[in-house]
């Protein structure tokens, strides 16, 4: 496996006799890669990036006529730590997918938003227990003489 920055796949591509012959099939391309084979993708798997209890990450796969395989990762959360979705970006994504692995990321997204109201059910419960614990502090300060 080898991992490029600041490629192109079409010059990928035009080296892929000499990539193969050194065994490298499956290319990692990086965010900045210029030729993204979106149209080739035909898989999309949840990724290795959280936030928190969240998944906010896809890998996706593109074989190549060539030989290669192509593979990157794609952030589906705002740059910041905060939405771990962005829903511009996601939208993106799914426009871009074709139809098969535009499913699998939907899938994804539903197990992404399952998990979401877990971790906001849990958020409400703990941040409900904090004002309880304020009125209560409040409410002892205002008995004091």
């Amino acid at each position: 496996m080898i991992h490029l920055a600041k490629t192109s796949v079409a010059a990928l591509v035009q080296e892929a006799p000499a990539l193969l012959r050194l065994g490298q099939k499956t290319i990692w391309l990086a965010d900045d890669c210029i030729d993204m084979p979106w149209g080739d993708v035909e898989t999309c798997e949840r990724g290795s990036c959280w936030r928190g209890d969240v998944p906010t990450g896809v890998n996706l796969t593109a074989p190549h006529t060539s030989g290669l395989t192509f593979r990157w990762s794609v952030d589906i959360g705002g740059k910041d730590t905060e939405p771990p979705v962005d829903e511009m970006r996601c939208r993106d994504i799914a426009r871009r997918l074709p139809s098969g692995p535009r499913a699998q990321f939907m899938e994804i997204l539903k197990g992404i938003s399952q998990g979401l109201a877990k971790e906001s059910a849990r958020a409400r419960k703990r941040a409900n227990e904090l004002f309880a614990l304020a009125d209560l502090a409040i409410a002892i300060t205002e008995a004091q003489p």
